[in-house]
């Protein structure tokens, strides 16, 4: 879903050859590790959801750093803030 939020980004600001170069720069990243989403994830999302009235792609997000162990997400979406599972990360501190 990264990968998704960052190519759709730079399609609409940068256009779709600098998106698809992203996008494979990306994939390429030193100890990226790319989670599953699964029942068990879009479930967890859900309670997320209704518990911090967030968006279902944030959600998601969210969903899947819990059901693995992640304790932090690096965002500078300061609805994330109001998550007591994880914690934020801005990206001038990651």
């Amino acid at each position: 879903m990264t990968w998704d939020e960052l190519v759709w980004v730079v399609t609409k600001t940068l256009g779709r050859n600098i998106a698809e170069a992203e996008g494979r720069r990306f994939l390429e990243f030193p100890n990226l590790k790319i989670l599953s989403i699964d029942e068990g994830t879009i479930k967890e999302a859900q309670e997320i959801m209704e518990k911090y009235v967030l968006k279902p792609r944030d959600s998601i997000h969210l969903g899947c750093a819990i059901r693995n162990r992640l304790r932090e997400v690096i965002s500078d979406d300061p609805h994330f803030d109001v998550v007591n599972e994880v914690k934020r990360v801005s990206l001038e501190e990651a």
